[in-house]
């Protein structure tokens, strides 16, 4: 089911308006979207709610046809491409860094010193090779 946005509402044209300019920005099941917009004079309709509904009155027609081949199109158009004969590779970097102990004090000794615990953290790191990589 797609959802449908009033995203424009303004008086057209901007020096000397005699009409309603409103757009409707559609979205699809998919994820695919689309903006379609037209005008409706001021005498067809004296205030925005009912200039919006006669505006997606002269709409409706072209916004569904827009919609049913959207959705048509499957969903992965515009979705994330991973090369498959490519693939990144991963990395693990093992960091350790050293914990600063208190003295009764609360002041930190050194922490080349007093060493009795190391915190150890991992990133993972992703890299693409290239393809003369690949070919090696």
């Amino acid at each position: 089911m797609s959802t449908i946005r009033v995203t424009r509402l303004d008086h057209y044209p901007v020096d000397n308006p005699v009409s309603w300019a409103i757009g409707f920005t559609v979205e699809t099941s998919n994820g695919r979207s689309f903006y379609k917009d037209t005008t409706v004079s001021y005498q067809e309709a004296g205030n925005d709610n009912l200039a919006i509904d006669l505006a997606y009155a002269k709409l409706q027609k072209i916004i569904n046809e827009i919609t049913a081949r959207y959705e048509q199109q499957g969903s992965r158009l515009g979705s994330e491409y991973v090369n498959r004969d490519n693939p990144p590779v991963a990395t693990v970097t093992i960091t350790e860094t050293p914990i600063e102990e208190t003295t009764e004090e609360g002041e930190a000794e050194g922490t080349l010193h007093n060493q009795t615990e190391e915190e150890t953290t991992e990133e993972v790191v992703t890299e693409e090779t290239t393809e003369e990589e690949a070919t090696e």
